[in-house]
Parts: C-alpha cells; structure tokens; sequence
C-alpha cells in the first residue's frame, strides 16, 4: 500500500512539474509579442526576415514597413548605425482589449494617462494607443527618463 501512495505522489509531482513548465513555457511565448529580439537587429537582417511580406513602401530611409495581413502593419524605426531602436505594430481597433490584455501579461508595470496606455518591464516599454479606426501599439527598450513623468 505505502508504495502504491509513494507512486502515486511521484506521478502527481511530475503532473505539478510539467504544469509549471508548460505554463512558463507560454509565458515565454507570450514574451515574443514584444518583440524584444528585433531591438539592436540591422535593417539588412530585419529585410531578411520578412522578405515575404508585402513591404509598404514610404521613402523614409530609416524605417522599414510591412504589411503583415489585412489588419496588421509593422513599422521598424533605426538610428544613425541602422540598428533597431522601436518596432511599431499598428492593427484595427477590434484588437484593442485583446492588445490590453497581453500587455499586461507581459509587462508587469503599467500606467494610463488618457487613452494611452504605458507598460514596462526590466528591458522594455509598450504604448498602447487608441485611435478611431486602430491601435497602435509602440514596443522600444526601457528608457527610465520617461516613466519618471
């Protein structure tokens, strides 16, 4: 009997483990939507990258824009050393709850001033911006400066 329940607890710790793994593991899925990975990337790897989306073509020689479907556009901005600094997601007004609440998951730290919306966390800052037709949601590294205000 005394095995019979040192199995069974074994069994329930590995169910409770991988709980917990694949939990972390969806919240490492939810981290990509901040899309922290492009930050510091060149302009040539960004091309790379989405090579086969429609680019939107907007002659500003430090911004790369894409559509990505219907609803979506993504716009890269670089500095002077054409390496990202913020990635800009624009998307129909329909997703603004949706974007409100993967935010938050994402980013623990958060204010609203109006309509907009700022989330942060150790290395990156979202703005989440309501529009009358769409959102915008503004995705760039952590600056301290601007959550003093």
């Amino acid at each position: 009997m005394r095995t019979l329940i040192k199995k069974l607890k074994m069994k329930i710790i590995k169910l409770i483990l991988c709980l917990i793994i694949a939990s972390f593991s969806n919240n490492l899925f939810a981290q990509n939507e901040d899309l922290f990975g492009f930050m510091g990337s060149s302009k040539a790897d960004i091309l790379k990258v989405y090579s086969e989306n429609q680019r939107i073509i907007n002659d500003e020689y430090y911004e790369l824009a894409f559509s990505m479907s219907s609803d979506t556009d993504l716009y890269f901005y670089f500095d002077n050393n054409l390496l990202c600094y913020r990635v800009i997601v624009q998307k129909k007004i329909n997703e603004f709850e949706n974007a409100k609440l993967i935010l938050s998951g994402d980013f623990p730290k958060q204010r609203q001033k109006n309509e907009n919306f700022l989330y942060w966390n150790s290395r990156m800052m979202a703005l989440l911006i309501k529009l009358d037709n769409s959102i915008i949601i503004t995705y760039e590294k952590i600056k301290p400066e601007l959550l003093k205000q």
